[in-house]
């Protein structure tokens, strides 16, 4: 597994195991929780008082000829559509068909 910083504020976690959706879920909201209860004060937040974490979570396996960046995308989708809901939060991106031809 690897957890690498990517971009400003944002971090991506690759994972080769083979953890189904719910578990991975699990895992993340268990980091979330945890940054949340750190109580590290975040003055300039207009969302909250303390450093909370938005997460998006998409789990595939990738195809033969599959872009890497739709993994990203997909996350990234999720992560937004947990901004959205309110912050401080994990969403799971919503799985898409692929079908090789």
């Amino acid at each position: 597994d690897i957890s690498a910083r990517y971009g400003g504020e944002e971090f991506v976690v690759l994972s080769a195991s083979d953890s189904d959706e719910a578990t991975f879920l699990t895992h993340v909201e268990a980091v979330r929780s945890k940054i949340e209860r750190l109580a590290i004060p975040h003055k300039k937040s207009k969302s909250s008082t303390v450093v909370t974490v938005s997460a998006g979570i998409y789990v595939g396996v990738p195809m033969r000829g599959m872009a890497p960046s739709f993994f990203t995308k997909e996350a990234d989708r999720a992560m937004y559509q947990a901004k959205h809901q309110g912050r401080n939060r994990v969403a799971v991106a919503s799985h898409v068909r692929m079908v090789s031809g």
